[in-house]
């Protein structure tokens, strides 16, 4: 078997290329619902659900309904709907992604759940909110509002590589369109003890590249520097994608298994902006299927006219200040980035980092 030379699999491969995990990225996460959580929760018509699949293997689902359809029962409680397309019989591994309809954050939900009366129930042992730049850099808002979007210097025009001509879950027509249409895309994916995380993943449309009929690439640009889902992929290469096109009623669900590469000319082909990404993630999926997605309906996700009003929510950086300063993280380090952290100090910060840092 021949050795890839431009393959990351390491812990400390992947850390020489991306950086080590920042305590300050560590430190928005907490052990239970807060009143932001809430009231992100409240607003929220849509989520996606991802889990690992007790003999191998990774799923992912999308639920919608009326804002606040996700039922908080308690501080590491949450009830929600079945999703059409399965979900763990036993408890298992699983994260959910909450969207507030205009909101660039979203809100992460790490823990276990399982079929429990008609329903889904779901243990909540981690929950924090993620950084913007994903949705920002998708225009995922403006295209759900039906905005024109211009497309920005180094955009990646249609997406792929020359079409696939042998037989493969990407080399059906309608999942290639799809794909090099879709801004946005949720990344599924566990860790060795089987716990998972749902991670959001945006660019301009097209940027996830079909290599060949069974190999799709995915650039790994900034954002909150946590690199959860590379970490679990060195681990656990299962992973499972959820595509969505603003405007469209289906979604296409992606499964298969991950590796991670650097490998130059491909970086370079997915340069926005003249800037290159460090690394990609080359998944070979397994099955690909593209069907009318309910939950969108459900949520009224493409409808403006049904989507919650955002008075009343705090300013993001008031919510990740607050999340720091509640985080269990015990060291002088911690201790000393809870005391300097506030959201006067967060807010400008943040806002430099949603201009000057997405690629």
């Amino acid at each position: 078997m021949a050795i890839d030379p431009d393959a990351i699999e390491s812990v400390a491969a992947l850390e020489h290329v991306a950086g080590a995990r920042p305590l300050a990225a560590l430190l928005k996460s907490i052990d239970a619902l807060d009143e932001h959580c809430e009231a992100l929760l409240a607003r929220s018509p849509f989520v996606v659900l991802t889990w690992c699949e007790p003999g191998g293997g990774q799923r992912v689902a999308a639920l919608g309904g009326a804002p606040g359809f996700v039922r908080v029962e308690g501080p590491r409680a949450l009830r929600l709907p079945l999703p059409d397309t399965g979900a763990p019989r036993e408890w298992a591994g699983a994260a959910l992604l909450f969207f507030v309809p205009g909101l660039g954050e979203t809100l992460r939900a790490n823990g276990r759940a399982r079929v429990h009366e008609n329903g889904l129930a779901f243990e909540l042992q981690e929950a924090f909110g993620h950084c913007a730049k994903a949705l920002i850099r998708s225009a995922f808002w403006q295209r759900a509002r039906g905005e024109a979007v211009e497309r920005g210097e180094g955009a990646l025009g249609d997406g792929g590589e020359a079409g696939p001509r042998a037989p493969g879950p990407l080399a059906a027509p309608a999942v290639a369109d799809f794909l090099a249409h879709s801004p946005f895309l949720v990344f599924g994916s566990g860790d060795g003890a089987g716990a998972c995380d749902a991670s959001p993943r945006g660019d301009p449309a097209g940027f996830a590249r079909i290599l060949d009929a069974d190999t799709l690439a995915l650039p790994e640009r900034r954002g909150n520097r946590r690199t959860d889902t590379l970490h679990n992929l060195l681990a656990r290469p299962d992973a499972a994608l959820l595509a969505l096109v603003p405007g469209d009623p289906r979604a296409l669900e992606l499964v298969g298994r991950a590796r991670l590469t650097r490998e130059p000319s491909l970086l370079a082909r997915m340069a926005v902006a003249g800037k290159a990404p460090k690394l990609a993630v080359l998944l070979r999926v397994a099955r690909a299927e593209l069907a009318v997605c309910p939950a969108l309906a459900e949520s009224g996700l493409w409808d403006a006219a049904r989507h919650p009003s955002l008075d009343g929510l705090p300013p993001m950086a008031r919510v990740f200040a607050d999340h720091v300063r509640r985080s269990r993280q015990r060291g002088v380090a911690a201790t000393a980035i809870r005391a300097l952290t506030s959201e006067r100090w967060l807010a400008p910060m943040l806002q430099r980092d949603y201009e000057d840092g997405l690629y």
